[in-house]
């Protein structure tokens, strides 16, 4: 017979073991049922020239961020409001790192929506965990009124830091992998 300090530790682990197992199927749960990392839906035969600005434009007001919406994290949370430009900063500071690591002789750029651009590139955030690991669709928009469109994009967060910072985190990530499939599309001549 097991003494009883062991047993209730037995069950404590079993426990937490659940507790954390219906956790993790409940994170999956917020994404649905599409285990697909990234699908682009059309690039509509657009072409991007040599030395093409994006400008970045980001919906976050229709996001789930850390199980609340928009408007109970804000209150919650109002450094959110402030550092909002910070956000699309970040997103155009990961794609310009990809652009700079990239092979390509006419290095892309991407810019805050108030400087001048040639495309405009909006990220709308479908969802953001607590940990800032974030899903968005994007559109890109050209003068001549093309639009490609790309579903379920993400972008892992970060370990540490305030959810802002980690929520900016997985915005960068979001920007290096768009950029990563807009230098692969161009490498095909298309986007």
């Amino acid at each position: 017979m097991m003494p009883m300090k062991t047993r209730l530790i037995i069950i404590a682990a079993l426990l937490f073991s659940l507790t954390a197992a219906a956790q993790t199927a409940q994170m999956y749960n917020m994404y649905g049922d599409n285990n697909e990392i990234k699908r682009v839906v059309s690039w509509n035969g657009i072409t991007v020239p040599d030395d093409t600005t994006f400008g970045v434009k980001l919906i976050i007001q229709n996001a789930t961020l850390g199980g609340l919406s928009y408007s109970d994290r804000l209150a919650m949370d109002p450094e959110l409001g402030t550092d909002f430009q910070d956000l699309v900063r970040r997103c155009a500071v990961g794609a310009n790192k990809r652009f700079k690591r990239s092979s390509d002789p006419h290095p892309l750029l991407f810019v805050p929506l108030s400087e001048d651009k040639d495309y405009l590139v909006t990220l709308i955030v479908r969802s953001v965990t607590d940990y800032g690991y974030t899903i968005a669709d994007v559109l890109i928009d050209t003068p001549t009124g093309n639009q490609a469109q790309i579903t379920g994009l993400r972008g892992p967060g970060g370990r540490y830091g305030t959810f802002v910072n980690l929520m900016g985190d997985g915005i960068e990530s979001l920007g290096s992998e768009l950029a990563k499939l807009i230098c692969k599309a161009r490498h095909q001549k298309k986007i």
